[in-house]
């Protein structure tokens, strides 16, 4: 069988994937409960800072973009300890974090959500090329390979979400002639068309003034569409935009174990000495700034205190580095903190778990560990200990439950798939209790195997192949 062939590639070459698959036999029921369980322990320790300002920070965050009463929902979620970071803005394109979206709200729910609102802190500093954002909406209807429909231009690729213009009418329009140019069977077309005139082209989305809005917006307006009033909300709220005034306020108040990565004359010296896997140094994962057609530019922390970078036409950029500096440039958006700074107050100082992606398994309790040594090496013996503390180990984003196709084969199911279908939510929760955890993985391996190949490694035809022995391995799993 080719779908364990391909496994095997995938577990040779991470380390994530043989531990996931440690446990293959436990059901998704089984691993929704394991799941929650992290969560719950990491809820008994005592916090660094006190995550009542990040609550604030949702609430305040979503009711700009929902409405007041949704918004206290979203945040009285949040609010159980846990939140969803497996998406690049992806869950409304992409069927592995739609998926995964889904699976985190059975997590919650087992937690005591009675909101019905899925929090989600989507990463806006993911290219709009990314594999799993494919500048518009993600389709796996075809046998022979994933077809891709953008509404943005491939022009510049490497354009970030974080900023990334709206989705316009004139857009919504290109993507239009994509469509009726492609060769989808018509009646996916008639749906696919229907989809984006109820969702994309509904008067929440298009009023939007900037792509991360529309994202919260698109988000709300497709689960209503899907699944109906009583239904799951998906909230995606971008994680740079949520976090920025938080991280902004306690490098400029100097108060927090973070801030004194920043105010401290001892600290620049043992970021550098701090080495990751790859071998990269703190100093080089702690800030992006944006260039001017949106493409993300990294930086470093120079012994000097200056952020230091070359842009894409190979310009020199320099920014002051002391603290108000930063907490300034941070809130005029010059700065985009990476997704180490997030981590840190988010989690490791306000005890807030991450639930992330297979491969967050991997770097998350890296820079767990990474965090805790600088704040030893800083005399905060006490609050490295706090962070060393916390378990970094959820995930839900890999495993899979649900496909679509036709009699000759089945691949994975996204919103588009759901939309075509509009199951039940009971029947989508029947495939989630009748899957195991190995075969959610073997469902779910078409994204993984891309993840962790290059096209020119993979056999002729593994995509149809794989598409067939899925349709006959697990017809329940069929829309």
């Amino acid at each position: 069988m080719i779908a364990e062939d391909l496994l095997k590639i995938c577990c040779e070459r991470s380390g994530t994937m043989r531990k996931c698959l440690a446990d293959s036999e436990i059901t998704l029921d089984e691993f929704i409960f394991r799941q929650a369980e992290k969560v719950r322990k990491n809820r008994e320790l005592v916090p660094l800072v006190d995550p009542e300002d990040f609550y604030a920070r949702v609430e305040e965050f979503a009711g700009k973009r929902l409405g007041s009463e949704k918004a206290k929902s979203v945040a009285d979620a949040v609010r159980l300890g846990t939140v969803l970071t497996a998406d690049h803005h992806g869950g409304i394109f992409c069927s592995q974090t739609f998926q995964s979206d889904l699976l985190y709200g059975e997590i919650i729910n087992s937690l005591g959500n009675k909101t019905g609102m899925i929090p989600i802190m989507s990463g806006g500093q993911v290219e709009l090329d990314n594999s799993t954002y494919a500048r518009g909406i993600c389709v796996q209807t075809t046998k022979s390979r994933k077809e891709k429909l953008p509404f943005f231009s491939s022009r510049p690729a490497a354009k970030t979400a974080y900023s990334a213009q709206a989705i316009d009418g004139e857009m919504i329009g290109r993507f239009r002639t994509i469509l009726r140019d492609s060769e989808f069977p018509e009646n996916d077309k008639k749906e696919i068309s229907e989809l984006v005139k109820a969702v994309y082209e509904s008067d929440e989305v298009l009023s939007a003034k900037a792509f991360e809005d529309q994202v919260t917006k698109i988000g709300a307006v497709l689960s209503e569409k899907l699944f109906g009033k009583n239904g799951p909300i998906l909230v995606f709220l971008e994680a740079e935009r949520l976090n920025v005034p938080l991280i902004a306020k306690e490098i400029r108040e100097r108060k927090t174990p973070l801030a004194k990565l920043f105010s401290d004359e001892r600290a620049v010296a043992l970021m550098q000495e701090e080495k990751l896997s790859d071998g990269a140094p703190i100093t080089d994962i702690l800030f992006k700034t944006p260039d001017k057609k949106g493409r993300k530019v990294n930086l470093r922390l120079t012994n000097d205190r200056r952020l230091v970078g070359t842009d894409w036409e190979g310009n020199e950029l320099s920014f002051a580095a002391d603290p108000d500096s930063i907490s300034e440039l941070l809130t005029e958006g010059k700065l985009i903190p990476g997704f180490f700074l997030i981590a840190c107050t988010c989690f490791f100082e306000r005890g807030i778990t991450w639930m992330g992606g297979v491969f967050q398994t991997e770097y998350l309790p890296e820079w767990q560990r990474s965090f805790a040594n600088l704040l030893e090496k800083l005399g905060m013996k006490d609050e490295a200990l706090a962070v060393g503390k916390y378990d970094c180990s959820a995930y839900v984003c890999g495993p899979m439950f649900a496909l679509y196709g036709n009699e000759d084969y089945a691949n994975t199911a996204g919103p588009v798939e759901f939309w075509m279908k509009k199951p039940e939510y009971e029947t989508i929760r029947g495939m989630i209790r009748g899957t195991n955890i190995r075969d959610a993985h073997l469902i779910g391996l078409s994204e993984m195997y891309m993840d962790l190949t290059h096209p020119d490694e993979r056999p002729d035809g593994w995509y149809e192949t794989l598409g067939r022995e899925l349709r006959k391995s697990f017809p329940g799993n069929v829309l």
